[in-house]
């Protein structure tokens, strides 16, 4: 609009003197730039405002409003103006046709009109016309001016459709606070739904009570049939199979059952039904579970079946062997690909209700993607997507309860962590000791930070002999008995838990891990099980080298939050500070450079294993090397197990090597009988001895953290003495 009043007004310069030549020939100019969309060329504008249809035309429509209410008014008048229209056409029909009068409707002829109204009302006529007569109008300009005014007329538009977009925008959100309109649907719509439900309840109960009669004669005998009895009502009623059901849906409009009971929940069996289907609509839950023969019974029995699933979380227990199934398949199934499609031993409930033409766990067939998440937290969400590789899931779970993000930012903040152990073997197979005595100091630190270890936590494992452990050890704490706290995969699925403590129980090379890793149906079970915090208790590096989901675990909850809480020996808990120099949990860092940094003569490193952690580098290579470059006499002994045994740990490989490569590999020695010792030798003066692991944790990452110390689930003690004696016994045993 400030653009317009610029062009427009009285005060627009254009270096020429009121009363000129040439500051009529400009007001000319400026006057046609006004007439957006001009039904005559620029050439015609001068003969036009002179001619004698102009005159008339400006007394008939001149005041013919152009906006706002007076154009409603002058539709009220629209007779007067189609008359005056008519007569300027009868009058200079020439006129009227060489400047286009024909095409214009009455607002544009009004607009046309107050255009040489407003032009003669700022001066004399005959000067303005007798200026343009003297020189041809600048049709340069002009075209040049009228394009000015067209761009500002598109200008103004867009600022009204952005005003008005504002405005509607924010009448929306004054509408619908919820915000998207999947909210606005979530929120309303279900809500009228369950009053819509609520009042259907409301009036089956008055058909149910003007029909009680009826009523009385159906329950019972649904009852006794149910309880394999039959009474005098059976083969009455069985001819009206349509009115028993309806009578009996008055009472009971929804009704649960499992799999392997609906068959008797419809009362008569399916011979006496006669066509007749007793359920309108089945909900089946959980279908990637279900073998396809499982579900026939119910499907025989409704009239319409939704079927909801995902193959990619846990399968079906199959009964069928596969020397029968092998056998079924040549009797039956001669074409191999309808044997892909349907067979009891590859395809589920899901696949089949789906159309897919497989049982492969990423075949989803033709059904409908919810692809939504409500239950975990966005780190959970992201990891068990990216183990049974989802795509198009958007993660929408609300933020939990102000007292569960508290515990959760007592625990760190972490949705991800893994507490490392090594791993000892139990009495019977598939067990883990390191991980059960872990988890019971776990369990303390998450009651600690206000987690209902009754309400809030659940413990995973794939194995029954470590569930039993993990029962025995804390199930009484739990409250297992009561519900479900302590269980395999298997019994979580469509459980879920603020956090979900896994146990892989596998440790050891020879450890198979195919049951957990083969597919990712198993894990993506159990992380998608925890909302709030998913943690990992177990051997790291073994996860690790398991690759695949197991892998990818251990991975991403490590690299959100890792500690080793590996097995240790001795914990020196009672040391007298009088008696010697003692180091607490991450005081060992700095204690390490301070003791290689203070070596003059040798420096000696006796530690169960070598692995990496998450810092790059690996500290302490770098400080034994740069005191192998003062002069200092380095030497690692290292080795867990006994050399050549099947299950022989001693660390990761490739570090290793990497000592072995800026060592000397005949500085770098691997103990034949291995050991659990962790000691350092300086100087052949000073010993240090404890349960810190000095070339194999993953420590500098977690010590770096302002909170570290309330997060560890035990201390680590190591105890440092001047005692030559214990040197040289320790160092001659080391060396033997």
């Amino acid at each position: 609009m400030f653009i317009r009043h610029l062009f427009h007004g009285e005060d627009f310069r254009l270096n020429r003197c009121p009363g000129s030549v040439d500051h009529y020939k400009e007001r000319l100019s400026r006057s046609y730039g006004k007439l957006l969309d001009a039904p005559f060329a620029l050439e015609s504008y001068r003969n036009w405002l002179g001619c004698a249809l102009s005159e008339s035309h400006e007394h008939h429509f001149a005041y013919h409003p152009t906006r706002g209410f007076g154009l409603l008014w002058a539709t009220l008048f629209k007779g007067k103006y189609t008359k005056a229209r008519e007569h300027l056409q009868k009058t200079y029909p020439a006129e009227f046709s060489e400047y286009g009068l024909a095409s214009l409707d009455h607002l544009q002829l009004a607009r046309l009109a107050q255009n040489r109204k407003e032009l003669f009302a700022t001066g004399n006529a005959e000067e303005l016309l007798e200026a343009a007569k003297q020189d041809g109008i600048d049709t340069q300009r002009e075209s040049e001016l009228a394009q000015l005014f067209k761009d500002v007329d598109e200008l103004e538009r867009r600022i009204g459709n952005w005003q008005r977009y504002v405005a509607a925008e924010r009448a929306l959100k004054d509408e619908f606070p919820e915000g998207d309109w999947l909210e606005v649907l979530r929120m309303r719509f279900i809500a009228e739904q369950r009053a819509l439900f609520e009042n259907a309840i409301d009036y089956l109960w008055q058909e149910l009570l003007r029909q009680k009669a009826e009523l009385r004669q159906v329950l019972p005998l649904w009852s006794d049939m149910l309880n394999g009895n039959q009474n005098s009502g059976f083969y009455a009623w069985k001819d009206k199979l349509q009115e028993f059901y309806r009578l009996l849906t008055l009472a009971y409009p929804v009704m649960a059952s499992t799999l392997a009971s609906v068959h008797k929940l419809a009362g008569y069996k399916l011979a006496d039904l006669n066509g007749v289907t007793p359920y309108h609509l089945s909900l089946v839950d959980e279908a990637g579970m279900i073998s396809v023969e499982s579900l026939v019974p119910l499907l025989a029995r409704s009239q319409r079946a939704i079927v909801v699933g995902d193959p990619l979380q846990i399968e079906p227990i199959r009964t069928l062997g596969a020397t029968t199934a092998e056998k079924l398949k040549a009797k039956y199934f001669q074409d191999n690909t309808l044997y892909e499609a349907v067979s009891p031993m590859l395809v589920t409930a899901y696949h089949r209700a789906a159309g897919t033409l497989t049982g492969s766990i990423a075949d989803i067939g033709s059904g409908i993607v919810l692809d939504e998440h409500r239950r975990c937290q966005l780190p959970i969400a992201s990891l068990f997507m990216s183990i049974a590789e989802y795509s198009g899931v958007q993660v929408r779970t609300a933020a939990p309860d102000a007292n569960v993000q508290a515990a959760c930012n007592n625990m760190g903040g972490f949705n991800l962590m893994f507490y490392g152990v090594q791993g000892r073997r139990g009495h019977l197979p598939n067990t883990n000791v390191d991980e059960v005595e872990a988890i019971g100091q776990l369990l303390d630190k998450l009651e600690a930070a206000g987690y209902d270890l009754t309400q809030d936590v659940g413990i995973i494992t794939p194995y029954s002999n470590q569930k039993s452990l993990l029962i025995k050890a804390y199930g009484e704490r739990l409250k297992h008995r009561v519900a479900l706290k302590i269980g395999s995969v298997h019994q979580f699925q469509g459980v879920g838990f603020e956090v979900i403590i896994y146990s892989p129980v596998i440790f050891q090379r020879t450890d198979r891990d195919a049951f957990q890793n083969s597919k990712p149906n198993l894990l993506n079970v159990a992380v998608s099980r925890a909302k709030q915090q998913f943690i990992v208790v177990g051997n790291q590096h073994r996860l690790l080298s398991a690759g695949k989901s197991l892998g990818k675990m251990a991975e991403v909850c490590s690299e959100s939050f890792f500690v080793n809480t590996e097995h240790q020996s001795p914990l020196f808990q009672t040391v007298s500070t009088n008696t010697a120099k003692h180091y607490f949990d991450c005081e060992h860092i700095a204690a390490f450079e301070a003791l290689v940094s203070s070596s003059r003569r040798s420096f000696t490193v006796v530690a169960p294993w070598i692995r990496p952690g998450s810092i790059p580098n690996h500290p302490p290579l770098r400080l034994l090397r740069e005191a192998q470059k003062r002069g200092v006499t380095v030497t690692v002994y290292y080795g867990h197990d006994r050399m050549g045994q099947a299950n022989a740990d001693d660390g990761n490989p490739k570090l290793i090597q990497e000592y072995r490569r800026h060592l000397g590999a005949e500085n770098v020695i691997r103990l034949a009988e291995g050991t659990h010792e962790k000691i350092l030798l300086v100087d052949d003066e000073v010993v240090t001895v404890g349960s810190w692991n000095w070339l194999s944790h993953n420590y500098y990452r977690y010590c770096a953290m302002p909170d570290w110390e309330h997060l560890a689930l035990r201390r680590e003690t190591s105890v440092e003495l001047r005692d030559s004696n214990l040197v040289a016994e320790l160092k001659a045993r080391i060396t033997q």
